[in-house]
């Protein structure tokens, strides 16, 4: 196996004469004829954004809270007796 190494590397060392090819590029992206780029002005949206607004107040009616029923209980949490225990042993 080595001497098989040393002749592939010896091949490599000597080098080879490669030929002349042209190549037709296609991954560059096409742009059409007459297609033009705008001035980005991200900066002065930035800019606008950062100063702030005053803002109006708003009433709303917030409908997304749970709705507890009134006889409902809620009792105290029993792990913490069952973490105590374990602690404990």
């Amino acid at each position: 196996m080595a001497e098989a190494h040393k002749n592939l590397f010896g091949d490599i060392e000597k080098g080879k004469d490669l030929q002349h090819v042209e190549t037709d590029d296609k991954a560059a992206p096409k742009i059409e004829e007459g297609v033009t780029i705008k001035e980005n002005k991200h900066k002065d949206l930035l800019a606008e954004v950062t100063q702030g607004k005053e803002l109006q107040h708003v009433e709303t009616d917030d409908k997304a809270a749970p709705k507890i029923e009134a006889d409902v209980k809620i009792g105290e949490n029993p792990m913490k007796n069952v973490l105590a225990d374990i602690k404990k042993d």
